[in-house]
């Protein structure tokens, strides 16, 4: 019961905008056997409000999708070449929960060309 309890409270706070059904949904996702009244139960002993009154907050959702964002961005290389001074794009994407950079690509053509 307490493993359920962590997790009904972790979904609680990570997913403000999850109401008593869809934790009860992700808690048997897992393999627990849990009832909505119970889910309940535990959020209001938890001090947990339902969730339209939860606060929803971006620090809340950037923590719950950490794992699955990326960012993205490009640079420009000046290099000198047998045809002379050549510029090269290159476009890389970062993994914001590892920090791994992988480069996309590189080309002479930039954006529009």
């Amino acid at each position: 019961m307490r493993e359920i309890r962590a997790l009904v409270v972790r979904f609680a706070k990570e997913n403000p905008t999850w109401g008593y059904s869809r934790i009860q949904g992700a808690v048997g996702d897992l393999g627990h056997r849990v009832g909505r009244t119970t889910v309940s139960r535990i959020q209001m002993r938890g001090g947990i409000k339902p969730a339209p009154e939860r606060p929803s907050s971006w620090s809340a959702f950037i923590k719950a999708w950490w794992g699955e964002t990326a960012a993205a961005d490009s640079f420009t290389t000046e290099v000198w070449t047998s045809r002379g001074l050549t510029t090269l794009h290159t476009l890389f994407v970062m993994d914001t929960a590892t920090r791994r950079v992988h480069i996309a690509g590189t080309t002479r053509r930039g954006v529009g060309a």
